[in-house]
């Protein structure tokens, strides 16, 4: 019996020792590193860890798949570690990132993650050496890398396009450039392409369509500052600008740079050469946008390349203008009394031009959106410009320009109309003339829209109700004036507007009502013959102009 129990003793512990010293790997934990795996598209990555719980001899590997079944056998190899030997009870941990084919159909997979797929190591449970998870690949179409080079002169961008079938990319600007040097080329998925990029010229950036079957997708290429090596001692560079002047700072400069400049009202460039900091464009016209293009002389070479382009405005004069005439506009419109300004003539200094034409003045509509009228009154004037700014805490951002009035040269004046601004808001307005001898007067009148609801009745604006509105003629046709009478005095001022019978509205303007009459007058003699229409508030009338 004693020599039964010690054999069973031996037994067992040999046993024991035989679970302690052979080799069992298994996972201890695998989490992924991505929040969803289920919709991966290129990669997967996750934190695993493995331990012995007995003595792994030698080397063995880890190996990845994806595979439409649970079986490696069938499996696409996308991951592979060799690991060297492991002693007891210890641990191994890493990040495994599995990188999906670009070519693989979209379509359900499982993920396999194999601990010494090639049973390199003896062990008593091979069942916990595979973890899988299920996930999908859906129909994709993704830069999978892009990479930006220069090599000499010249820039491109290198893509791999990630998708299950041919790509076909579209542009719409010429610095990019395709292989083809077409707008558009096809690809096939996986093949790297190269992109080229133009000569620097300046900070931008541009849209690439990516177009796969009924998916589409869009990629900014950006130029984003790299500069060809013959540029590269211009390292940075800063401007600013006074009411008459430009001043260009350059850093490390020790090349010559050329600096062509010109105001957005001309099409004339002047230029200088420079080659020390800082460059200074001088008798510039006040209030005015200057366009710059900085170009760099290149090593052992007499060309300039283009190196970069600015957009700089000279700051507004303060001077006040004496010679306005000036309209007050309704009391819902306010006016600072420290807003018209005058600029320096824009014109060149002849005895053709009119001197100190360059106007500013600012205007704001309180509680409702508006508009701006603004009539050349001197009958010598038919040709002229306005601006309109809005005025925020970073400075003057233009919004809207306007090149001639409504009636340009049919006019004995120029007519210029904003379109409706918001409330509120401090608008600048700029006004000049091109180059017409003779005086420059402006006449200023605001409208604001007639509002009809109830809340429109607190502003200070009366409303003008249709069944008062009334429009005699003093004959039929028309020939000059046409004369509007009400029931009784409303306001002093009327909103007013003239229609073509196609419903372009060839003019607005505020009429005054004559002193001690229910009546106001339009001069309509510059109108050509036909037929029209004249709106106040709701109502709509023809006349017929002779």
């Amino acid at each position: 019996m004693k020599n039964l129990l010690v054999s069973f003793l031996f037994l067992l512990s040999n046993l024991f020792a035989i679970e302690n010293y052979a080799g069992d790997l298994r996972f201890k934990s695998i989490k992924p590193i991505t929040e969803n795996t289920n919709y991966a598209i290129t990669s997967m990555s996750y934190n695993v860890s493995i331990e012995n719980i007995g003595t792994a001899v030698g080397s063995f590997v880890i190996y990845g798949y994806i595979s439409k079944t649970q079986n490696t056998s069938d499996g696409i190899p996308v991951y592979s570690r060799t690991i060297n030997s492991m002693a007891q009870n210890s641990n191994y941990s890493d990040v495994i990132t599995l990188d999906i084919p670009c070519n693989q159909k979209a379509g359900a997979y499982y993920l396999l993650i194999k601990i010494d797929a090639n049973n390199q190591i003896t062990e008593t449970n091979e069942s916990n050496n595979l973890y899988n998870q299920a996930f999908k690949l859906h129909p994709t179409l993704k830069v999978d890398k892009m990479i930006h080079r220069i090599s000499g002169a010249s820039q491109y961008i290198s893509l791999v396009m990630n998708s299950d079938s041919a790509v076909t990319l579209t542009k719409s600007v010429s610095w990019i450039q395709f292989p083809n040097g077409q707008n558009s080329q096809t690809f096939n998925f996986c093949q790297s392409i190269n992109i080229g990029i133009s000569s620097y010229i300046s900070k931008r950036s541009a849209e690439i369509v990516m177009k796969r079957g009924n998916i589409t997708k869009k990629m900014t290429i950006y130029q984003d500052g790299s500069l060809a090596p013959c540029f590269s001692s211009v390292n940075d560079l800063t401007y600013s600008s006074t009411s008459d002047a430009i001043t260009v700072q350059f850093s490390n400069l020790n090349q010559d740079i050329k600096i062509e400049y010109r105001p957005h009202w001309s099409s004339e460039w002047k230029s200088m050469i420079v080659n020390s900091s800082p460059a200074v464009l001088s008798n510039l016209a006040q209030g005015s946008q200057y366009f710059l293009r900085l170009s760099a002389k290149c090593p052992n070479s007499q060309s300039y390349g283009n190196l970069r382009d600015i957009t700089v405005a000279t700051k507004v004069g303060y001077q006040k203008h004496k010679s306005m005439v000036y309209t007050e506009p309704h009391a819902s419109l306010t006016r600072d009394v420290n807003t018209w300004y005058l600029g320096t003539s824009i014109e060149p200094v002849t005895t053709n031009t009119i001197g100190s034409a360059d106007l500013f003045f600012k205007y704001k509509c309180v509680n409702f959106p508006g508009y701006m009228e603004v009539n050349t009154i001197s009958g010598e004037v038919t040709d002229a410009v306005m601006e309109i700014y809005e005025e925020t805490a970073s400075g003057l951002t233009l919004v809207k320009t306007i090149d001639d009035g409504l009636f340009g040269s049919k006019m004995p004046y120029v007519k210029l109309v904003t379109p409706e601004y918001k409330a509120n808001i401090n608008y600048v307005v700029r006004i000049w003339s091109k180059g017409q001898p003779g005086g420059f007067q402006i006449k200023q009148t605001a409208v604001l829209p007639l509002q009809d609801n109830a809340d429109s009745r607190s502003n200070s604006m009366d409303l003008i109700e249709e069944k008062n509105v009334h429009l005699d003629y003093f004959t039929n046709p028309v020939e000059n004036l046409l004369s509007i009478s009400f029931s009784s005095t409303y306001q002093d001022f009327i909103p007013l507007k003239i229609i073509s019978l196609n419903g372009d509205l060839l003019w607005q303007e505020t009429l005054q009502m004559i002193k001690g009459k229910n009546r106001a007058e339009v001069d309509v003699s510059s109108l050509a013959s036909g037929i029209y229409l004249v709106r106040i508030g709701d109502k709509t009338k023809k006349f017929i102009k002779s």
